[in-house]
């Protein structure tokens, strides 16, 4: 690539196999991640290895774990198992050397601790945790209004609810009215609306006579 760029990022694939035995092949995948997209966690310099470094990274995104430490030998751990070595563990995640590997797509299968391991007279450990992120609520709508009634007083109507039981919502109502049906549990996009209401019930004023009016209550 002489100018790489995000359209660039993904998984690559060198299909290797010898001159003389054309049936074996060996495949060598590579995976290309936008730099400004990486979360890059470095440990080995000046941390204390016996501090883990907590990171929650974003679901779906890349992390890169690097051991910078100014030795020959150093390799990646979890549960006391070299990643390369680790079951279950190796989707998505490619080991470039025994001090750097990149998990290209986050996911709550790589959430456990890490440790980089110097292999030198001392032998430091230093520990990252990686945590999934904490879910994102469902929040359900309010549920529907029940009990509407509509008392006629000339030329405008009274509309009433029984109010909703909802602790998780702040509730406003919302009235829409027309002399067009809609599609009958739905009004016209061109329906007159009386929004923001905090009350159970309304009034509306200003409706022409002799025309019958359909009325929707929601929360």
């Amino acid at each position: 690539f002489y100018s790489f760029n995000p359209s660039h990022a993904g998984t690559y694939s060198c299909l290797a196999s010898s001159k003389g035995d054309t049936q074996t092949k060996t495949t060598y995948p590579v995976v290309l991640v936008n730099p400004s997209s990486v979360n890059t966690i470095r440990v080995g310099r000046t941390d204390d290895p016996t501090t883990p470094i907590t990171i929650t990274p974003t679901l779906s995104q890349p992390v890169k774990l690097e051991c910078d430490r100014q030795t020959t030998t150093k390799n990646w751990y979890t549960g006391g198992i070299a990643v390369s070595n680790t079951p279950g563990l190796l989707s998505n995640i490619d080991i470039t050397s025994v001090r750097t590997i990149i998990i290209s797509e986050f996911s709550p299968t790589h959430a456990r601790g890490y440790t980089c391991t110097i292999e030198d007279a001392t032998s430091p450990t230093y520990p990252v945790i990686l945590e999934t992120p904490p879910a994102v609520p469902v929040i359900s709508p309010p549920s529907q209004v029940q009990n509407v009634m509509i008392t006629k007083n000339g030329t405008s109507l009274t509309v009433s609810w029984t109010p909703v039981s909802d602790p998780v919502h702040v509730l406003l109502y919302v009235v829409r009215y027309s002399n067009d049906s809609g599609t009958g549990t739905e009004p016209q996009p061109d329906a007159m609306k009386r929004s923001g209401i905090t009350d159970t019930s309304t009034i509306l004023t200003g409706l022409e006579s002799s025309t019958t009016y359909f009325v929707w209550v929601s929360a």
